[in-house]
C-alpha cells in the first residue's frame, strides 16, 4: 500500500525560520518554527538543522516525505537552488545551494523547489489562495521589507537574470533614503515596517508630542510597526503624518506598477497587510486617484488569502509544481484532486 505523499515547505524568513508538512490539498499538517536572528553561516545550518529534525520527526507512518519546497529573500538561480545575491542580514548566505543545505539537514535527497520568497508566496497564492484563477497578478509582501513578484499570461515573470519582480526597489524618491540595494529611494526604504519603525523612534527621540511618545518614550526600539497603524487609526496626529506619508510611497508605486504590467489584481501580504482598513482605506482612495484615467478601471487590491501560513504554503505550492512538472501526477492521491479549501492545523 503506497503512503501519501507530503512535502515540505521552507521559510526564511527575517525574524522566524519556518517548516511545514503541506498535503496536495493544502493543509499543513505540522508545523514547526525557530528563531532566524543569527550572526553567521555555521549558527544559520545549526537552527536550520534542528528545524528540519523536528520536521522530520511529524511525518506520520502512513505518509512519505516527497520533495521541498523552500522561499528566501534575495535572487535565487531556480536551476541549482544557489543564492546568487543576498545583501543584508543574511549575506553570509550568498553562493550557499539550499538543496543542499536541505539535504545535509534531512539526510537524504529529495526533489527541491528554491526561489525568491515573494515568488513563492505567489505561487502559494495561485495554487490554494487570492490568485487562483487569475492569469495577470502583482503581489507584494509588505514586512520588514518589500518583496513582489508578478504574473503575466498565468506564467511568472523573471527576467534574463531572476531579477523580475523585485518591486520594493522600485524607486518612490530620486534622492531619498539610501537602500541595501546600492539605490536611493525605493519602495522598501519608505515604505516597510523598518522605514515606518525608524520614522516613528526618531519623532519620538525628537519630542514629538503625541500618544504614541507617551507609551513609547522609555523605550522606543519596542515600537512595531502594527503600532504606529493602531495609533494613527485612534487619531495620533504624529502616527497618521507617518502613515500617511508611507501610504502614499505606496499608492505611487502602485499606481506605477499598474501602468507599466495592467495586472487584473493587486494582492498584498506581509505583516503590515495586517493594519487592515488603515491601510487599504487610503491606499485605493490614493491609487485610484492615480490610476482610473488611464487604466480607466479600478484594480481590486486584496490582502492575500494564506495568511500567516503563506510564507511555507507557498513554497510548498512550490515543490508540489515540481512534482507535477516532472511527470509525477501520479503521487497526488485521486482523492485529493478535487478542489479543497485551505486548512491549516499546527501540531
Amino acid at each position: 500500500m503506497s503512503r501519501e505523499p507530503w512535502v515540505a515547505g521552507i521559510d526564511i524568513g527575517g525574524t522566524t525560520l519556518k517548516a511545514a508538512l503541506v498535503d496536495y490539498g493544502g493543509e499543513v499538517r505540522a508545523l514547526e518554527s525557530t528563531s532566524s536572528n543569527v550572526e553567521n553561516l555555521p549558527s544559520f545550518k545549526r537552527s536550520f538543522g534542528g528545524l528540519l529534525a523536528k520536521l522530520g520527526k511529524k511525518v506520520l507512518p502512513g505518509a512519505r516525505l516527497a520533495a521541498a519546497g523552500i522561499g528566501c529573500k534575495g535572487v535565487v538561480d531556480t536551476g541549482t537552488s544557489r543564492i546568487r545575491i543576498l545583501p543584508g542580514q543574511f549575506a553570509f548566505l550568498e553562493g550557499l545551494r539550499l538543496d543542499r543545505l536541505i539535504s545535509d539537514a534531512l539526510g537524504f535527497s529529495l526533489p527541491v523547489s528554491a526561489d525568491n520568497d515573494a515568488k513563492t508566496a505567489l505561487v502559494g497564492e495561485q495554487r490554494w489562495g487570492a490568485a487562483r484563477g487569475k492569469q495577470h497578478v502583482v503581489l507584494l509582501t509588505l514586512g520588514s521589507g518589500v518583496g513582489g513578484a508578478f504574473l503575466s499570461a498565468g506564467a511568472m515573470v523573471r527576467g534574463c537574470s531572476e531579477i523580475a519582480g523585485h518591486l520594493g526597489h522600485v524607486t518612490v524618491d530620486f534622492q531619498g533614503p539610501l537602500c541595501s540595494c546600492g539605490n536611493r529611494g525605493c519602495l522598501e526604504a519608505v515604505f516597510s515596517a523598518r522605514a515606518i519603525e525608524g520614522d516613528a523612534v526618531a519623532s519620538i527621540r525628537r519630542g514629538c508630542e503625541s500618544p504614541l511618545r507617551a507609551k513609547f518614550a522609555a523605550n522606543p526600539e519596542s515600537l512595531t510597526c502594527l503600532d504606529v497603524f493602531t495609533a494613527a487609526a485612534s487619531g495620533d496626529p504624529m502616527a497618521r503624518g507617518i502613515v500617511e506619508r508611507a501610504v502614499a510611497a505606496l499608492a505611487a508605486a502602485m499606481a506605477g506598477m499598474a501602468h507599466a504590467l495592467d495586472p487584473e489584481l493587486f494582492i498584498l501580504g506581509g505583516q503590515i497587510a495586517e493594519a487592515g482598513p488603515t491601510l487599504f482605506g487610503p491606499l485605493r482612495k490614493d491609487f485610484y486617484g492615480r490610476t482610473l484615467r488611464l487604466v480607466g478601471r479600478r484594480i481590486p487590491i486584496r490582502k492575500a488569502a494564506l495568511g500567516e501560513s503563506a510564507g511555507v504554503l507557498g513554497a510548498a505550492a512550490s515543490a508540489w509544481k515540481v512534482l507535477e512538472s516532472d511527470s509525477l501526477r501520479f503521487l497526488a492521491p485521486s482523492r485529493l484532486r478535487g478542489e479543497r479549501s485551505v486548512r491549516r492545523i499546527h501540531r
